[in-house]
This record gives structure tokens, C-alpha cells and sequence, in this order.
């Protein structure tokens, strides 16, 4: 057996997945049929975070669009071709090269007012061609990320939509981020958030879509905060509280509510969270960002029954597709990973699909990778992707 399909088997039982998805899997990522694709995208004149990066064999437009408006341009990253064309057991952090992005065309807004992009800053497009991911597409489990070491890996906690910058939690709260110059390379060493003076609850931390803005709760979990850097390996710090009092004002509406599980959107322009009232089962709120006043709006719940939580049953969010119309999440009643589609970004989901086991999944720009939560090979919690 290759290399591939060891892997391949060894991690369909990893995942605890049948023994006939286990044969599957290994065929699935033979030598000769290595994932991903390379299906362009239409570009939009967005601003942003200039990232020029790249994957060898990627297509020019295969990515998140360039900034083309001169916008807040930081060119924090090294540009150069990365070579994600083969992945083995060796080397398992390769994507292969279905997204190279170039510009991530997202304004975190780090010192700026604002921690995401806005509408028009988007790096998606999310007109008349349907949704970036694909209802009917049947994710595979590829490889583990190794680069990111399990030791302090409790919770994933999104992913940019270059797939430069990863987020996690340890089991006590501490929040970690990684970054790496290009796709198909290895991230480098963790860099720990400093939440002395923003003391954080024990939970998951958002990530946001360029990668230069996380989310937290507080350690009382009666408000969202936020911190903010200005570039990939730069450190994080305490962001401005103003852009969150408005989605805080969520809880105080609800007398004693506590918030938990923030995800943050990858068109840049969502913010979900669960509010929880004490003796009620938790709520899934959607915030959106407000370009004018720069801030956070007061959530609005989510009123698919497909969300609905019970007390030992706990429905969340995971991640949210680029353009906005996709969002993945864990099933309450079941634990299951699922999706939840919608028209526009304004309508409800309407659409609901069951997916194959791929915990916390969150999706890179082109939804043609996700990353999740897996148990990785010393046991415990460990980071994957599927495609």
C-alpha cells in the first residue's frame, strides 16, 4: 500500500469512519487523483488586505480577488509560487492547488474602526452564478495539518479564506493562531494571545476572514471582545470595545443572558454567536457588521428549527462561506456537522444537508477545502481538511 492510501486508511480510522469508507478513502486520494480543482472565480474591485500569494498550478483568478481600489494594502505576506501540486504522509499541510489565493480583498481593519470588511469590501461575489459551495458536492477527509501541534489544540477555531493564518483554543482558554507565507507550506510557530487584560471564557475563538481579527467571550460571557493585529506573524492586542457595544447590547436586552461559540463569517460581514438566558435552551443570533457607524449590529436569532438547541443539546455554528449564503454548523439533536444554505444574504436558510463527519468545519474562499476537527495521532483533538 502507497503512501497515500496508508494514510487514507489510517485516517478514515482515525475519524472513526466505517471500514468500507476506509477502502474508499485510500482509493479516493491515490497518486493519480490528487484533490482539489482549479475552477476560476469572478473577480470583483474590492479593498482590502493585499495578500500576493500563490500555488503552482493555480489559475491567476483562483482565489480571493486582487485589490484593485487602493485600499489598506499591508502587503504582509511573501508573493511566490508554492508548491501544493502533491501531498504524502510526509508532508500533510499541502493543500493541493484548487485556491492559490493572491488578496484576500478583506479589510480586517486593524486600527481602522472595524475588524472585518464591508459589503463592498467582500472578496466574494455573491450575484446570480449560485452559491460558491456546492450543495451536492460529498466532502473527503485528506490529511491532518501537522504543523499544528496538538499539545495545545482543544478547539479549531476557524480558518482565513487564504488558508494563511489558522485559530485554535486550548482546553484552558488560551487562544493561538498560526500563519504561513503561502498555501502548501507549513505553518509557523504558534503565536499566543496575550488576554491578561481581556480575560477570555473557556471556549472557541473566531477568526476573522484575512486573518488579522479574532473573537473571543469574555471570561463572564456577558459581552463579545475582540483583538486585532496589523499583519501575518505580527502580535495580537486588546481591539477597540466600541465596535462590539451594539451586538453586546444583545445580551443586555435579555436579562442574564451569557454568549458562547463566536464564529465569524468569511464574506467578512457576519458575526454568529449562541445567547443563552438562564433556564432557556441557547439561541443561534446572526450580528452583521455596519459599515457606517463601524460597528458590530445587534444580533438577530436565527429562526430555522434546524438551530434549535435544547439544554444538553447544543446547536452552533462553525464557519460561513465567503459570500454568505452558506453556513456550517452542529446539528443539536443529532451532533452531526451540517449546512444551511440561503438565497441572499437578507433571506432565511431554506436549504439543509447532511455532511460526512467533519467536525467544526470551516470553509477556505472557494469552499473548495474545509477545515476541521479531527482526532489526530497521539489521541485528542488534532486539525484536518477535507475535500
Amino acid at each position: 500500500m502507497g503512501p497515500w492510501r496508508a494514510r487514507s486508511a489510517w485516517l478514515a480510522v482515525g475519524l472513526g469512519l466505517p471500514a468500507g469508507v476506509a477502502v474508499w478513502l485510500a482509493a479516493a486520494c491515490s497518486p493519480g487523483s490528487p484533490p482539489g480543482d482549479t475552477t476560476p472565480i469572478p473577480t470583483t474591485d474590492g479593498g482590502g488586505d493585499a495578500r500576493a500569494v500563490g500555488a503552482a498550478g493555480a489559475d491567476a483568478s483562483d482565489g480571493p480577488p486582487a485589490d484593485t481600489s487602493g485600499g489598506d494594502a499591508r502587503g504582509d505576506a511573501a508573493s511566490g509560487p508554492a508548491d501544493a501540486g502533491t501531498v504524502d504522509a510526509t508532508s500533510r499541510d499541502g493543500a493541493s492547488s484548487d485556491a492559490g489565493p493572491r488578496d484576500a480583498a478583506v479589510n480586517d481593519g486593524a486600527g481602522d474602526g472595524g475588524p472585518l470588511a464591508d459589503a463592498t469590501e467582500s472578496g466574494a461575489d455573491s450575484g446570480s452564478a449560485g452559491p460558491v459551495c456546492d450543495p451536492t458536492k460529498t466532502w473527503a477527509p485528506v490529511m491532518a495539518v501537522a504543523s499544528v501541534p496538538q499539545d495545545s489544540f482543544a478547539r479549531f477555531g476557524g480558518i482565513g479564506v487564504d488558508e494563511l493564518t489558522i485559530a485554535w483554543s486550548s482546553a484552558t482558554g488560551a487562544i493561538y493562531t498560526a500563519d504561513r507565507a503561502t498555501r502548501g507550506t507549513d505553518f509557523g510557530d504558534p503565536i499566543v494571545i496575550d488576554t491578561t487584560a481581556t480575560p477570555v471564557a473557556v471556549d472557541r475563538v473566531a477568526l476573522s476572514a484575512a486573518g488579522f481579527a479574532v473573537v473571543a467571550v469574555s471570561a463572564d460571557r456577558t459581552k463579545i471582545v475582540g483583538f486585532d493585529r496589523m499583519g501575518l506573524f505580527a502580535s495580537w492586542s486588546p481591539a477597540s470595545p466600541v465596535q462590539f457595544q451594539a451586538v453586546n447590547g444583545t445580551a443586555s436586552a435579555e436579562q442574564g443572558s451569557a454568549f458562547s461559540e463566536p464564529v465569524l463569517g468569511g464574506d467578512g460581514t457576519s458575526l454568529y454567536f449562541l445567547l443563552t438566558t438562564a433556564g432557556s435552551p441557547p439561541v443561534l443570533y446572526e450580528s452583521t457588521w455596519d459599515v457606517a457607524s463601524k460597528e458590530w449590529l445587534m444580533g438577530v436569532p436565527l429562526p430555522n428549527a434546524e438551530f434549535a438547541s435544547s439544554l444538553t443539546s447544543i446547536a452552533y455554528a462553525t464557519g460561513a462561506s465567503s459570500d454568505g449564503l452558506t453556513l456550517f454548523f452542529r446539528d443539536g439533536a443529532t451532533g452531526n456537522e451540517r449546512a444551511a444554505w440561503r438565497d441572499t444574504v437578507a433571506s432565511p436558510f431554506t436549504r439543509f444537508v447532511d455532511m460526512t463527519p467533519v467536525p467544526e468545519a470551516a470553509p477556505n474562499f472557494l469552499c473548495t477545502t474545509l477545515y476541521f476537527q479531527g482526532s489526530g495521532d497521539a489521541g485528542g483533538a488534532a486539525a484536518f481538511i477535507a475535500q
